[in-house]
This record gives structure tokens, C-alpha cells and sequence, in this order.
């Protein structure tokens, strides 16, 4: 690891324990705050519609979700341990208490920190997403720093081995007028460094605007606003397995369009017309104007426990196929119609999608395609470490032939495939089987640990196996080296050290099975890495 890396990581820690309060201070706040409820508590002389901003959709489960632990007199971050300091709630904050971070940051809640939130560390930088404007505005500043360093062995199954250093800053404006008028503004400065192999496009973006857009409310009924939103925007939706944020990537994927919200606690639906934008490593990124990609997406949530999705998206891409690193962009014109079910009963979790594709893809080849995923979960709270235990069946379609003849790999358009499908990245969501077991274990309120370990093996043996980027990684033409792709190991833990700063380390590796050995060289790969992020 470069001298760089541990003098960004001592950097963050730092930030983590500086500007805290003592013991005394710390007991008085937990004290007040046993008896504060944990509604928002707005100030009386600010007007009626600072309470109703900024707005975002609640936030929806991933597939294998955690639990989090029983709540009560806790250590809920280190700085709480080292310190002795139970508190009897998480304090208050917008922040994800566990990386990675995957809302955008303008669908934050960062009412939750006005007045600031109960740990007092640093409270101007809760103040400053509370500023007052005059009478009529408001706005709110901050952003993330996060830095990370990555050991891979035979990288992208080549025999090299790929050690880098990650570093990016996000900024960001926000500016209200009332609830009525939106702007905001958030700029990215994503850089890599040591890297033995060529970066992806989403690995160096020096600088760059992730988000810029304007909002307006048309109308609200019923407390549920309807919204259009203009400019550059991330785009997050149901599972994440089809449309995310992707923030594992240096970069976070974005799009630029027009999109328009009907905001419901128990009903919402969304509407967009969007374009990918391309990263550019000496540059400005910009939309891919020969890619359009829309959809209608509806959301309900009977309960906090519960949620279904139905959604309908068109892509359609003009240019020759190309592979653009993080971004998949397809030539081809198709729909997807998928549905979503997930919750939890009592300890029992569930979580069942499927997708069908129909259209043109590649060279004009007409496009029959599908996934399904299966995910029964449960939870232990009785048991040491209240571990949740899921059990996952993962489906994507593959062709007979490879882009020759009808098409039947499915599409995966915009993934989280990082999650789902292994951290050492070099399975996507198409042409794949995958049977998963999934746990999570809770040492402390402040510390969880995950354990993944996947099967591979792929729809069709004459079909690739294609990376998480989208990228064909390997293939068989003939089919002769059989459909078993391997088994990935993956240990990740997750330290929420203090209000503002995680830290996440992990391990992972892929044993390589008869398909990779008899198509190539290297059939085996694995990635360590450690990530610290502070917030601000």
C-alpha cells in the first residue's frame, strides 16, 4: 500500500474522534435523549414548510437484507465503546450507519439532524443542512470523502495481480424555496492511483457534476407530493438489481433526463426518461445521446415490514455494441416487465423478483429473455450474535449460440451486481445459475459481519459468462468445457467507528470450477481491500 493510503485512513480517524464531547457532556445528552421522542423536532419559529424538506421516497430493501439488532442501552458506535458510553437509541442522523452508502444524497432525510443530532460531534456540519435563508429559502451543504485500497490476485482472471488505492470527494449544494422549488448541485472528484492494470471508466472521473438537477412541485394530495425533476440525476429503484446507484464503483452511476415522482408514504410511482452518462477519465462525462432508457415504476408499502414493485422499462441504443467499463450499454431495443415481492413475518424474510425481456439486441437478433430470484431468510434474535440467515436461488437466461441466431441472455441493465452476484465482481446477471447462502452476524450495534458463499453455473454452456460489468469475460463456444463456473467466498465486515465515519473491510475469493479451467490460463481470483468514509 502506497504511504498515501494510511495517511488518508489516520486522516479520517481522526475526523471520526476529533471535536467530541466529553463524558459528562456525552451522559447528559444520553440522558436527555432517552426522554426525546424521536419525531422530528423542528424549530416553532421556523415557518409550516421547512418540516416538509428535503423529501425522498421511504428507503426500499435490498434483496438478503439484515436485520438490525434489538435496540436498548447500547454501544452504537466505537467511539461509544472506547468511551464506555451507552446510549439508549442510535442517535439520530441521515447518514447510513453501514457502507456502503446506497441512497443518493438528495433523498437524505436531513431533518432527522435539526436541532443537530444527539452525539454532538461537530454539530456545525449538522447546522449546515439546516441554513436558513431569509424567510422563504433553505439550504443544505456537505459530502462524503472515502478512500480504499484493493489487493486483487489474478485480476479479472489474468495472471497479474492488481493492487490500487481509491480516493474520491463528493460536495454537494442544496437550495429550497419552500417546498414548491428545488435546486441541487453535487460535484465528484474520483481519482486512482498504484493500479498495475488499465482503471475501468469509473475508477478516475477528476471532476465532474454526479448530480444536476432542478425540481418542482406540480401539485400534493393527501400529503403525497407530485414532482418533476430535470438535469443530471442517480437513478435508484426497487432492488437495485436492474437500476442503482452502483457505489461501490469510484464513480456512482448516474444519468441525465427527466423524471417525475408521485411521492406517497404507502403508494409511489415513478416515471423517467433518462440517458447513462460516460465518465471520462480527462474530462467532463456526458450523456450517451444514442441511449434512451425510460420506465414506469410503482411502489407499494402496506407497512414498514412490506413492499411490492411492478415496473415496465424500454432501452433502446443505436451505436455499435461497446463496452463501457461500469456502464453496460447494449446496442439493441427492448422491454423489461418485472414484478417484485419482499418482507418479513415475524422472523421469517422473504424477498421473490422475475423479469421478462423482449425485443432486438445486438446485430438485430430478436431478444427472448428472463430472470427470477428466490430469497427465504430468517432470523435467530434469540440466538448469540442475532444472526439472519438467508438461503438464494439467482437466475438470469443465456443464448444456445453466442450473439448469433435468437438472443435469450437477459439484460441486466444498470446492477448492484456487486452485491448479489459476489465482491470479486466477474459474475453478472446474465447467463448464470446461482445458489447462495447468505449470513449475517451482529458482534455489536456498531459492528456486522456478512458471509456470502456462491455456486455458479451457467444457463447455457455455449453462451459467456459475463462479467459484473456486463463485459463477456469467458466462453466455450462449442460448450465443451461444461457450465460449472466455480464458488466465491466472500467475509466483509462493516465498523461503524463514530457519527460520521465507517470503516469496511473484506475478503473474497473465487475457486474456479470446470469452466474456467478450460477457458483459460487462470481460473481462480480473489480481492482483499479496506474502505474508510467519512461524511460531513
Amino acid at each position: 500500500m502506497s504511504l498515501l493510503g494510511p495517511m488518508v485512513i489516520q486522516c479520517l480517524a481522526w475526523l471520526s474522534l476529533a471535536a467530541l464531547p466529553g463524558q459528562e457532556e456525552l451522559a447528559e445528552v444520553s440522558a436527555t435523549s432517552a426522554e426525546t421522542p424521536t419525531t422530528l423536532a423542528i424549530p416553532a419559529d421556523h415557518p409550516d414548510w421547512w418540516s416538509k424538506v428535503p423529501r425522498g421516497p421511504p428507503a426500499v430493501r435490498l434483496g438478503f437484507f439484515p436485520i438490525p439488532i434489538k435496540t436498548g442501552d447500547e454501544f452504537y458506535s466505537g467511539i461509544d465503546w472506547l468511551r464506555g458510553m451507552e446510549r439508549p437509541r442510535q442517535p439520530a442522523t441521515a447518514w447510513a450507519p453501514i457502507l456502503p452508502g446506497l441512497q443518493p444524497i438528495f433523498e437524505l432525510d436531513f431533518r432527522k439532524v435539526e436541532p443537530p443530532g444527539d452525539d454532538r460531534s461537530f454539530p456545525v456540519l449538522d447546522e449546515m443542512k439546516r441554513i436558513p435563508v431569509g424567510d422563504n429559502w433553505l439550504l443544505a451543504t456537505g459530502g462524503e470523502m472515502r478512500y480504499r485500497f484493493t489487493n486483487e490476485g489474478n485480476a479479472r482472471l489474468r495472471p497479474i495481480d492488481n493492487s490500487y488505492d481509491l480516493y474520491r470527494t463528493r460536495l454537494f449544494a442544496d437550495i429550497w424555496y419552500h417546498d414548491t422549488f428545488r435546486i441541487y448541485a453535487e460535484f465528484i472528484t474520483a481519482e486512482i492511483w498504484n493500479n498495475d492494470l488499465p482503471p475501468v471508466l469509473p475508477d478516475k472521473d477528476p471532476a465532474d457534476f454526479l448530480d444536476l438537477f432542478a425540481e418542482m412541485k406540480l401539485l400534493e394530495t393527501n400529503d403525497a407530493p407530485l414532482v418533476v425533476r430535470f438535469g443530471r440525476q442517480e437513478l435508484l429503484l426497487g432492488s437495485q438489481r436492474l437500476i442503482t446507484t452502483a457505489d461501490w464503483s469510484n464513480t456512482r452511476r448516474t444519468f441525465q433526463g427527466a423524471r417525475m415522482m408521485h411521492l406517497g408514504d404507502t403508494n409511489s410511482l415513478n416515471m423517467f426518461w433518462v440517458q447513462p452518462v460516460i465518465p471520462d477519465p480527462n474530462g467532463w462525462g456526458w450523456a450517451e445521446t444514442s441511449c434512451n432508457f425510460s420506465g414506469i415504476w410503482w411502489t407499494h408499502r402496506p407497512d414498514a415490514e412490506h413492499s411490492v414493485d411492478l415496473y415496465a422499462l424500454w432501452y433502446s441504443n443505436t451505436k455499435p455494441f461497446v463496452e463501457q467499463g461500469g456502464t453496460p450499454i447494449p446496442r439493441g431495443n427492448f422491454a423489461t416487465l418485472g414484478a417484485r415481492a419482499t418482507g418479513n413475518d415475524n422472523d421469517w424474510l422473504y424477498d421473490f423478483e422475475a423479469a421478462l425481456q423482449q425485443g432486438i439486441i445486438y446485430n438485430g437478433q430478436p431478444l427472448t429473455a428472463g430472470m427470477a430470484t428466490v430469497n427465504l431468510g430468517r432470523r435467530f434474535e434469540n440466538l448469540p450474535l442475532e444472526p439472519v440467515v438467508w438461503l438464494n436461488y439467482d437466475y438470469a437466461s443465456g443464448s444456445e449460440t453466442f450473439r448469433t441466431g435468437s438472443s435469450n441472455t437477459f439484460q441486466q441493465l444498470f446492477p448492484f451486481g456487486h452485491y448479489y452476484l459476489g465482491w470479486c465482481d466477474l459474475v453478472g446477471r446474465q447467463n448464470i445459475h446461482d445458489v447462495s447462502q447468505v449470513a449475517y452476524l451482529n458482534p455489536a450495534p456498531w459492528i456486522t459481519c456478512m458471509l456470502q458463499h456462491h455456486n455458479f453455473w451457467l444457463a447455457s454452456a455455449r453462451d459467456a459468462l459475463y462479467f459484473a460489468n456486463g463485459q463477456p469475460g469467458r466462453l466455450s463456444r462449442n460448450g465443451s468445457a461444461g457450465t460449472y463456473v466455480g464458488k466465491e467466498y466472500n467475509l466483509i465486515f462493516s465498523f461503524h467507528l463514530g457519527p460520521r465515519t465507517d470503516l469496511m473491510s473484506g475478503w473474497s475469493k473465487l475457486y474456479g470450477g470446470d469452466f474456467l479451467r478450460g477457458t483459460g490460463k487462470v481460473s481462480d481470483s480473489s480481492a482483499t481491500f479496506v474502505q474508510m468514509s467519512f461524511k460531513f
